[in-house]
């Protein structure tokens, strides 16, 4: 039976222990995994936005909240909009726009997410140069982990490949999506008691 994605749902055992462990925490930015992608040559910032906002489509994790209700954590699957990509432009800073970049990013890495009310993930591109860019993701655990990114950063290259050359991705359908696996998961548990 499919799964509803107009209701909240519970969590995943990974994601209620990660929620669990956030809720305690004094650092709540310790479950926060910033990827920093470097880009030189000319960039499409445009289609880097649609690309984005592909990839978002394509994976309902990245359109998920967290709330607790009744006690308990639980999560609804947004519609899709747009994503806001934040622009920083560096360039006048020359030779000190990498070093003021990196320290951007550390204080966004080291700054908590609303899981409840935004999106699990932020995105910053730092122009440094004329041709010279850093692009920060920046994720929440909860819906993201090490093969995640493998993931991300090979469908975001291709995406990004082929809007430049005016193609549609090709990109295999994702049949099963993370919320599918939840419900698995817990009624597999429930039928094993």
């Amino acid at each position: 039976e499919p799964v509803n994605r107009d209701q909240r749902l519970p969590l995943s055992f990974a994601q209620q222990r990660s929620w669990f462990l956030e809720q305690i925490s004094k650092n709540r930015s310790t479950y926060n995994i910033p990827i920093v992608i470097k880009i030189n040559g000319d960039l499409k910032i445009d289609i880097l936005r649609d690309s984005l906002n592909q990839i978002v489509k394509r994976h309902e994790s990245l359109r998920t909240r967290f709330q607790t209700i009744d006690d308990l954590p639980k999560q609804i699957v947004l519609e899709q909009d747009e994503c806001p990509l934040e622009l920083v432009d560096l360039k006048y800073l020359t030779d000190k726009a990498e070093e003021h970049a990196n320290q951007i990013i550390l204080d966004d890495s080291q700054t908590p997410f609303d899981l409840e009310n935004k999106r699990p993930f932020r995105c910053k591109l730092f122009a440094l140069g004329t041709s010279q860019y850093l692009f920060l993701f920046n994720i929440h655990h909860i819906v993201f982990d090490g093969w995640s990114m493998s993931v991300f950063v090979d469908e975001f290259v291709k995406i990004y490949k082929s809007l430049v050359t005016g193609n549609k991705p090709n990109l295999t359908p994702i049949a099963i999506q993370y919320i599918d696996y939840t419900k698995w998961q817990r009624e597999t548990l429930n039928n094993d008691l």
